[in-house]
């Protein structure tokens, strides 16, 4: 199949929605979980917080995937956000630590199980110790911040190509 193709496209604007779906609903459910935390920390809300910010980790190397795949589908005037998108993913260690870290119980260098507390500061150091800067760079929590943030990007970068190529709605549900 030739990347030019429209299905392709269509691929990518399906693709670029799950993002926002993924990404918003981690976020949200960071920012609920870690007040609740922040009071009287139960095992849930932990295990919630943990969930989430994982969950925001994966989803940002599989936007370094989407970008490698598609890269020369998207908008001209998105084009270098992406690119600096996919450097700050990469700078942050977010694949490397899919790679070694989320879904394996074994550190190969160590040869010996991961602990949990080496997941979390793995999780910090890509959050640069400050998860909440972390989420609102990934999904802003309001209107304004939610448009300047990554999640912001990917909205407007397939809004555009929907508009662009007249994708419709029958096209990409399903």
């Amino acid at each position: 199949m030739r990347r030019t193709e429209r299905i392709y496209i269509v691929y990518a604007v399906k693709l670029l929605s799950g993002f926002v779906v993924d990404l918003a609903t981690a976020a949200d459910t960071w920012r609920k979980t870690s007040e609740i935390a922040q009071g009287k920390p139960s095992l849930g809300a932990i295990a919630y917080t943990r969930m989430s910010l994982s969950h925001l980790v994966l989803n940002l190397a599989k936007l370094v995937e989407f970008y490698d795949r598609f890269h020369q589908v998207l908008p001209v005037e998105t084009r270098d956000q992406w690119r600096s998108i996919r450097k700050e993913v990469q700078r942050r260690g977010v694949v490397a630590f899919r790679n070694s870290v989320i879904g394996h119980i074994w550190d190969r260098e160590r040869d010996r199980p991961l602990l949990d507390a080496e997941i979390d500061q793995c999780i910090n150091e890509i959050a640069n110790d400050d998860p909440a800067a972390f989420v609102e760079w990934v999904c802003g929590h309001n209107e304004v911040t939610r448009a300047a943030s990554l999640v912001g990007h990917v909205e407007k970068t397939r809004n555009l190509l929907r508009d662009e190529h007249r994708i419709t709605d029958a096209e990409t549900l399903g």
